[in-house]
């Protein structure tokens, strides 16, 4: 007994000067830190405090009288130093560009999320980084988009029509972010694996979708705690072993579909799914690609493409909700667009183009309320921002959309005004762009990049203001731009389309609007429906 007493002694005295070896390490010499910093806990109190607003915080931090337009690090015990950089489009521009081969995804968020990223584009670096994003390039085209990806967008968007019809006859309150999750997990799992999960059909989920959502929140609870490494290696706490058992899950269906896409190639049957356009990019690369590669590529492009969505859908309709004047403006052009659409009473890939106030809405509405609020890089070596502050391998560099888009230097005075004209000059028509790293930022031409039906979708309407990707990272920058901004704004068009012309909305009273933290920042809030005495449907709402 007297022997294990000492081990444990040895144990907690091992422990603390470890904790306070680590918190030296979270300090830069000459960057400042928000007050109080704790010695060996650093900031963790005030991190736990905000965690239910912890976006909210670094704004009000950055726009105190101590830190505006200054640089400062957030510590955290057992944790690389969490650098908050001023948020100026230079510093955000040499991040993701000028300093590009310097600032990478990092072992830290590896770590973090390494069980549902694998190896994919969003936790790879290097030349696997750039093979990936080479083939993804070859495959994401204004063909795929138009012809393939846009009747399952609309097919599904019909499915979550018809089930809101039923809440509204029924008068029953319905959780509109639970809806979208499901619209956009049935829509991508059929675009990228093939599969119809029927998830608008049903009450449950199902367990692939249940554990694709828990899996990601308990791993994002790991950026909270310091011993999580050990945790995770050792199997220890609940958290740690329910995302071993949701991992499994997840990884158990994903090899599935893959499995019958495989089975599918063999049998001479032509697929148009993702894992089926992949597998054909490899082999015409002269490349076979394994169960785990493809796994990879598609639970990476879910995260991308179904949670950024649905979360975008989820602050688009609560900013319409508040603002009548503005959901008028958008009903208007869908009501007048729609009749020219291809399908009667369903818009297409054309009508969903040529949305112009409404992507202008969209915009504004990512500008304050952008699904990825905040991204980082690691620092391989010491650098300097262009701002003066230094920085020292090993740092993670944070650049967080939810502070660029409440920044007055940036946006201006009315900066928290929610503005669509801001999208558009002043005859609602074509502005003038901004400077080289405008052209993606914001609408751009339906053939982007690449232009013809083969080519790049790299926007949707073409008559927005475009402003630079430096002062609205809202889709990220530099190399790492995403390649998807196009689609996901043509699928919320389309489902706001649908949405609009089928129904009004109310959110049940008394609830406090807040948002989510997992990989993307949603909204919780709940519509419920009566009868209009116009053609559509009244909705009551929860998110």
């Amino acid at each position: 007994m007297h022997w294990f007493l000492w081990f444990i002694i040895l144990l907690v005295v091992g422990g603390v000067g470890y904790m306070i070896w680590t918190n030296r390490a979270q300090t830069i010499p000459g960057v400042a830190t928000p007050s109080p910093n704790y010695p060996v806990i650093g900031h963790a109190l005030q991190l736990l405090k905000r965690q239910d607003d912890f976006y909210d915080w670094l704004v009000e931090l950055h726009q105190s009288r101590q830190f505006r337009g200054r640089s400062f690090v957030i510590s955290l015990p057992a944790t690389p130093p969490f650098l908050q950089p001023n948020p100026t489009e230079a510093n955000c521009r040499h991040i993701l560009k000028d300093k590009f081969e310097n600032y990478t995804i990092g072992d830290y968020r590896r770590s973090v999320l390494g069980e549902l990223f694998g190896s994919g584009i969003f936790g790879s670096d290097g030349d696997a980084w750039r093979t990936q994003r080479k083939s993804a390039a070859n495959i994401f085209t204004l063909r795929l988009l138009r012809d393939d990806m846009t009747p399952v967008f609309v097919a599904h968007g019909n499915q979550l029509i018809r089930r809101l019809t039923k809440a509204a006859h029924s008068h029953t309150p319905v959780e509109m972010q639970d809806l979208f999750f499901r619209h956009t997990m049935s829509s991508f799992c059929q675009i990228a694996f093939g599969e119809d999960l029927h998830l608008l059909d049903r009450d449950e989920q199902h367990p692939f979708a249940k554990a694709f959502d828990l899996g990601q929140y308990l791993m994002c609870q790991r950026f909270l705690d310091p011993f999580f490494g050990w945790e995770k290696k050792f199997q220890m706490g609940g958290n740690e072993k329910e995302i071993t058992k949701q991992v499994a899950i997840m990884n158990r269906y994903a090899y599935e579909f893959v499995a019958h896409r495989r089975e599918d190639i063999k049998n001479g049957k032509e697929r148009t799914d993702l894992i089926s356009h992949f597998m054909a990019q490899a082999r015409k690369d002269g490349v076979e690609m394994t169960d785990q590669q493809l796994r990879d590529v598609i639970i990476n492009f879910l995260v991308a493409g179904r949670d950024t969505t649905a979360v975008t859908l989820s602050w688009f309709l609560k900013e319409m909700i508040a603002r009548p004047a503005i959901l008028a403006k958008v009903r208007a052009e869908i009501e007048t667009l729609l009749p020219n659409s291809s399908t009667p009473g369903q818009p297409d890939f054309q009508m969903a183009t040529e949305m112009s106030y409404t992507e202008a809405a969209l915009l504004e509405s990512l500008r304050l309320n952008p699904s990825v609020p905040s991204d980082d890089r690691t620092a391989l070596k010491d650098d300097t921002l262009p701002d003066g502050t230094r920085v020292v391998a090993g740092t993670m560099v944070a650049f967080n959309a939810y502070v660029y888009g409440r920044s007055e230097e940036l946006w201006g005075a009315d900066v928290l005004d929610f503005k669509p004209e801001r999208w558009l000059d002043q005859d609602g028509k074509v502005a003038a762009s901004s400077g080289d790293d405008a052209k993606s930022s914001g609408g751009g031409g339906a053939g982007g990049a690449g232009g013809g039906a083969g080519g790049s979708f790299d926007g949707a309407a073409t008559n927005l203001r475009k402003f630079s990707q430096y002062k609205y990272p809202t889709f990220s920058g530099g190399l790492r731009l995403c390649m998807g901004r196009g689609l996901a704004l043509q699928e919320a068009k389309l489902a706001i389309a649908q949405l609009f012309h089928a129904f009004d909305f109310e959110l049940v009273p008394n609830q406090q609007i807040t948002y989510i933290m997992t990989v993307c920042v949603g909204v919780y809030a709940m519509l419920e429906p009566s009868r209009s005495s116009e053609t559509r449907d009244f909705l009551a709402l929860t998110f």
